[in-house]
């Protein structure tokens, strides 16, 4: 039986990491098609596009995996009720959204189709997470990998074949939509979904709704520079910028890597009131994430640049230093997002947002304050410090909030009051 689970988890590392880098580098993938097929100024508003569908994702999954993996007591069937509906009310807000920051019909339509991939994505999700809770990462990393393939084979096949990116991605939604009732039929068939209550999901709406605002703030803060430029400049901005900005991609990748196979042990650990272990996991994922950050940007000073030339077909010679700060500033981030899932896991959510709203603000400021001189430049100027705002913010906050733990276990009255 030992040897079984052991199989399992190892099994769920690789298919999480497989499914996690097709799921996440798809954005990238997508990006080189339009550029490459419709030119920089439509690949310019896809970009803009996948950014608005990526913040209203955060609404339709209203709370992460951590919170659902943490919080066994709530039934598996209020956790997908809540998020069907959380769905749906974010499709109906993302056309309102495409409504008003559209001055085209092919915006519209690329705005509306993105958000409604991304919707079913995030209804997939809360299957994905009861198989997650039930030891099965394997089969959450299975499917992610499954459709993130099949969706940039069939984004490429129709882009290619109509020259219309619309198209594309309302191809890109169909395959969400079947891939959605397939997770749907095998949670249905291979576990026992807990019944659910209104108790249940009032609880979701109580304890969540910290989770719903930093994620929120999170990518507000990931994304704002993107808005700026596609609402106040022109799209080609929006296309040099995204490009540049997508090495974060490859650190918020590892980070996600690292803390899913660990994460029921996180819970686990806390649970059993194993501060010490708990601690120490969070402890050597940072200093693994820290590893990797330093050798991407050694990779990146090697070859990587010239390896997006050749990706992207345009010289970036003039931009290697803001590829560098890039992939430094998104080392915060990878940070950040370890400790803010510790954070959930310990249930100490309720002042997350407030951090991110720091940093939003800084961010955004100097943002605007930064691209009055230079568009591209003073975005990822923005972005670079208010990352690094947030990872000191988030630092402060875990480490009050571990001493505050174990001074409650030693009762030792002077670190029961910070």
């Amino acid at each position: 039986m030992m040897k079984k689970n052991e199989e399992r988890i190892a099994n769920g590392f690789v298919w999480n990491i497989l499914g996690l880098t097709f799921n996440n580098f798809n954005s990238l993938f997508f990006l080189v098609i339009v550029k490459r097929i419709n030119g920089i100024e439509v690949a310019g508003v896809f970009a803009y596009g996948y950014a608005v569908a990526c913040f209203l994702y955060v609404f339709s999954l209203f709370y992460n995996r951590a919170f659902q993996i943490s919080n066994e007591h709530i039934s598996d069937k209020a956790y997908v009720f809540s998020r069907l509906v959380f769905c749906g009310l974010s499709f109906v807000l993302s056309c309102f959204v495409a409504l008003f920051s559209s001055q085209t019909l092919f915006k519209f339509l690329t705005i509306v189709g993105l958000c409604l991939f991304r919707n079913l994505e995030a209804a997939s999700d809360v299957f994905q997470g009861i198989a997650h809770k039930n030891n099965r990462l394997d089969y959450a990393g299975k499917s992610l990998f499954v459709k993130s393939f099949l969706g940039l084979v069939i984004f490429w096949l129709v882009d290619y074949l109509t020259k219309r990116a619309e198209l594309a991605v309302c191809a890109l939604a169909t395959l969400n939509f079947f891939g959605l009732i397939f997770d749907w039929l095998y949670v249905k068939t291979h576990f026992v979904l807990n019944q659910g209550s209104k108790k249940d999901i009032a609880l979701i709406l109580k304890s969540a709704t910290p989770i719903l605002i930093f994620s929120a703030l999170g990518m507000l803060l990931l994304n704002m520079q993107k808005y700026l430029i596609g609402l106040f400049h022109e799209d080609s901005f929006g296309t040099i910028f995204n490009i540049l900005v997508m090495p974060a991609t490859i650190m918020s990748l590892c980070s996600q890597y690292l803390i899913n196979p660990f994460m029921n042990i996180m819970a686990k650990a806390l649970n059993e009131c194993n501060h010490r272990a708990f601690f120490k996991i969070v402890m050597n994922l940072s200093i693994a994430l820290i590893l990797i950050g330093l050798f991407v940007c050694f990779a990146a000073k090697i070859f990587g640049i010239r390896l997006m030339e050749i990706v992207y077909d345009m010289s970036l010679v003039g931009y290697a230093y803001l590829i560098l700060l890039v992939i430094f500033s998104s080392s915060f981030y990878a940070l950040v997002q370890l400790f803010s899932s510790a954070l959930t896991v310990m249930g100490k959510n309720f002042m997350q947002p407030f951090l991110y709203a720091v940093s939003a603000v800084a961010g955004g400021a100097l943002s605007v304050l930064f691209m009055k001189r230079d568009v591209v430049a003073g975005a990822l100027y923005g972005y670079a410090i208010s990352m690094l705002v947030l990872f000191v913010l988030y630092m402060f906050v875990f480490f009050v909030q571990v001493r505050r733990i174990q001074g409650e276990k030693s009762e030792i009255k002077t670190f029961h009051n910070l």
